[in-house]
Parts: C-alpha cells; sequence; structure tokens
C-alpha cells in the first residue's frame, strides 16, 4: 500500500478544461447527496473539472491520468480524490474500469459536527470547501485483491443499488460515510503525517470549531469568543485562521453559516425570508446578497438548481 500527494504547486493546466462535470451529468442533491457511476473508458477523456468533489475508484485495467503538472497511470486498486477545481484528463485505457463516487459537499457540510468524528477525514474529502485548495489530486493505493479494497467494492455496489431503488438520503449518508471512514482508516494506516496533511493545528482547530458551532447554534460571530477557544489573542488567531483558510475569521463564519443555508434551503420548504430571519441575517436581501457573493447564484437558483 502506498499514498503520494501529487506536487506541492498548480501550474496551468496544458489545456484548457473542455467542459466542467455538474448537474446536467450527475443530479445531486437533497434526496440523492452522493452518485455512484460506472465507467468502462476505451475513448480519450478530454480535459475536464468538475462542480462537484469526486473518488475515483480503478477496478480493473490501467489507464493514464493527467493532471496540471504531470501524469501517471493508473491500475486496478488506485483511488484518486479530486476537488472540484481540478483540471485532469483520462487517455490509453486498457480494460479498464473506474467507478466515479460524486458528493455534494454543501449537503455534508451543513452537518459539521457529524463529520469531524473520524481524525483526518475533514481535510481530505472537504478541505477544499474549508481550507487552501491546490486543486491536486490525491492518491491512495489499495491492494485491488485485499479486505480494504473489496469491501470499499461492497459498498459502492450498495450506493449503486441505493440509487436504482430510490432509498433515502440517509441511506446514501450512512453508505457514503462507511467509503470515507475506510478510506480514511487505510490513508491513516498507510501514510499517518498524509492523513492529516492540509489539517490546521490543533489550536486553530479548536477555535475554528468554535466559529461553527456558533454557526451551528445560529449564534452570531464572536471573533474573541473564537480566539479564547484556540487560546490566543484575536489579533494572533486572526493571523493564523488566514494561513490556515486563506479567510478571516469572520469571512470562515459567514462560509460556514452558506453552507448550513444551503443543507436549509435543500432540507426543507422554508422561505428564503424564513431561513434569513434563522441564520442571523436582516432579511432575504442581506442573505442574497451573501449567498451570491460565496455561490455565484441565488438561494431560489441553488434549491432549484440541487432540489
Amino acid at each position: 500500500m502506498n499514498v503520494s500527494r501529487i506536487f506541492e504547486h498548480a501550474s496551468a493546466f496544458p489545456v484548457r478544461p473542455a467542459h466542467t462535470i455538474g448537474q446536467d451529468y450527475v443530479r445531486l442533491g437533497a434526496g440523492r447527496p452522493v452518485s455512484v457511476q460506472l465507467l468502462d473508458p476505451h475513448n480519450e477523456a478530454s480535459p475536464h473539472d468538475h462542480v462537484f468533489h469526486e473518488i475515483a475508484f480503478v477496478l480493473r485495467g490501467s489507464i493514464r491520468h493527467r493532471w496540471t503538472d504531470g501524469e501517471e497511470t493508473l491500475r486496478a486498486g488506485d483511488i484518486l480524490v479530486l476537488t472540484p477545481r481540478c483540471v485532469h484528463a483520462y487517455d490509453r485505457a486498457r480494460d479498464c474500469a473506474i467507478a466515479n463516487l460524486y458528493y455534494l459537499a454543501d449537503w455534508f457540510l451543513g452537518r459539521p459536527s457529524a463529520l469531524h468524528v473520524v481524525p483526518g477525514l475533514v481535510p481530505v474529502f472537504f478541505g477544499a470547501a474549508l481550507y487552501h485548495d491546490p486543486a491536486l489530486p490525491r492518491r491512495l493505493t489499495l491492494d485491488p485483491q485485499g479486505p480494504a479494497f473489496q469491501r470499499l467494492r461492497r459498498e459502492l455496489g450498495d450506493l449503486l443499488a441505493a440509487e436504482r431503488e430510490d432509498r433515502s438520503a440517509l441511506y446514501h449518508e450512512a453508505a457514503f460515510f462507511k467509503i470515507l471512514d475506510e478510506l480514511t482508516a487505510a490513508l491513516r494506516a498507510a501514510a499517518p503525517d498524509l492523513a492529516l496533511a492540509g489539517l490546521p493545528p490543533e489550536e486553530t482547530q479548536r477555535g475554528l470549531r468554535h466559529l461553527e458551532l456558533l454557526a451551528a447554534h445560529r449564534q452570531p460571530f464572536s471573533a474573541t469568543a473564537a480566539a479564547l477557544a484556540a487560546g490566543w489573542s484575536p489579533a494572533h488567531f486572526a493571523r493564523r485562521v488566514g494561513e490556515a483558510t486563506g479567510l478571516s475569521p469572520r469571512a470562515y463564519f459567514q462560509r460556514q453559516r452558506i453552507h448550513l443555508v444551503c443543507r436549509k434551503l435543500l432540507a426543507s420548504s422554508a422561505t428564503v425570508a424564513e431561513i434569513a430571519h434563522e441564520f442571523g441575517y436582516a432579511d432575504a436581501a442581506h442573505l442574497n446578497r451573501h449567498f451570491r457573493a460565496w455561490r455565484g447564484l441565488t438561494p431560489m437558483e441553488y434549491r432549484r438548481r440541487y432540489a
């Protein structure tokens, strides 16, 4: 078993993305926040990126994978974790089969307490939505005949069956978390330091978690309270948050609040005005401005897209 984090610095992909995989290709939303697609690639997959987060499992054969700074040959047992801005392409497939697992990060980040139970899960699978995003793939290689990869294949099969049977979002979530737990355990076993790569220092995490809890409990922003939770002064905490996330503490709080709003939009029929009031915005127009700044569309447009 080996793990590699592919390069530390990204440059422009030699060819601009030919297309972006989004809702026209993968329908995700409240009823199905994750989706699995089986691919049997015989032709070149031109450079593309994704609206969603993606985990690609090579089930058999081999294929060449190209991304921002290089290329590699993937074989059965290889697993790629890909962020939305990661531009990549495939070619030179040889008897290859791939299972692509897509997931709507907003849906899961709207329940932050569920994500922090497993150490290392957040930075690997949700770090692009919370911290600095290098837009580079992470690769994990498992023995394709080993028990861990076989368990993953079974869980992927369960998700496929759940889609055919139109199972609930709760079922999809449970199967998805089992896959993430299995992958995180494999990553920790292979390279414990790499499993936590990108995770802020423990003190910064405490402060960030405090900001997340303030948002989750519908409390107003407090940089002082978050800094105290981290054991630092507000100024020092602000510097550390900036290093970890590229944001100020207030901006991080606002982004977490938008994740919560996204889930509320999809999981309820509440009006935008009602949601604005619940999360402490002055009115629907105030929420609209913040939401558009973070998501590039209005709350109602988001609801229509992912409902």
